[in-house]
């Protein structure tokens, strides 16, 4: 350490190694047994012990970025419950879907926004939540719809009108396949489609389409849930 400056307030020790009273002008060595000497001054263990202190205080998270556990919290309790939701649509209440499903990712970015009042609520952050709620909400849905499908057809023995459910779907797709296509020229797809192996690939194929809408749905309603709420907080603001 480098040598203490005049007028500087360095506390007064004895030699290291021999325990010597040492002079005044706190020599480098010890006049009696000519051990190095160490002297720290106040001034550098104020510092030291600020910037210890400084260190070890936690920083603030910053609002302007997406805080992933709290979003994660909100989206998978928003999503579960929108999916529960859009399971039990069945028959003509399909349509309640889209709500259900909007409805779920604009309840995703409204709790967000209230934990986090201060916040940069915005249309990507609000993407994100919706994104999530989508993923959860689908996932649950879909879940929730297989085992339905399930215990319908080994449980309950509706086996017969699932496959009727598919052969008219088949049906309505031959017919515009019919109009498109030029006459007696079969689809192979189609006649696929007509086998008990082909109705497995339709309900999967349909499976996979559901998943998807729902997540766009969702991610749809986050942007537009984070626009509603940046421009609220902007109006409460400016009153």
């Amino acid at each position: 350490m480098a040598s203490p400056q005049p007028g500087s307030n360095v506390r007064p020790v004895p030699c290291i190694r021999c325990q010597a009273d040492l002079p005044n002008d706190h020599p480098l060595f010890c006049p009696a047994c000519g051990a190095p000497q160490l002297r720290v001054s106040e001034d550098e263990i104020a510092a030291a012990a600020a910037a210890l202190a400084g260190a070890n205080v936690p920083r603030p998270p910053d609002m302007r970025l997406i805080q992933w556990p709290a979003a994660i919290s909100v989206s998978l309790i928003c999503g579960v419950a929108s999916g529960i939701l859009c399971s039990l649509l069945v028959g003509e209440l399909h349509f309640l879907l889209v709500l259900w499903t909007l409805t779920g990712a604009v309840a995703g970015v409204a709790l967000y926004s209230r934990r986090f009042p201060r916040a940069g609520i915005g249309g990507g952050i609000g993407a994100r939540i919706g994104l999530l709620c989508g993923l959860f909400s689908a996932s649950v849905s879909t879940l929730l719809s297989s085992l339905v499908l399930v215990a319908q057809r080994f449980l309950f023995g509706q086996g017969h009108e699932i496959d009727s459910s598919m052969d008219e779907m088949v049906r309505q797709a031959s017919t515009v396949s019919a109009q498109l296509t030029p006459p007696g020229q079969p689809n192979p797809f189609l006649e696929m489609l007509k086998r008990p192996e082909g109705h497995a690939v339709l309900l999967v194929s349909l499976m996979i389409m559901l998943f998807g809408f729902t997540v766009l749905l969702a991610l749809f309603g986050g942007i537009a849930g984070g626009h509603y709420f940046s421009l609220r907080r902007k109006v409460e603001s400016a009153a």
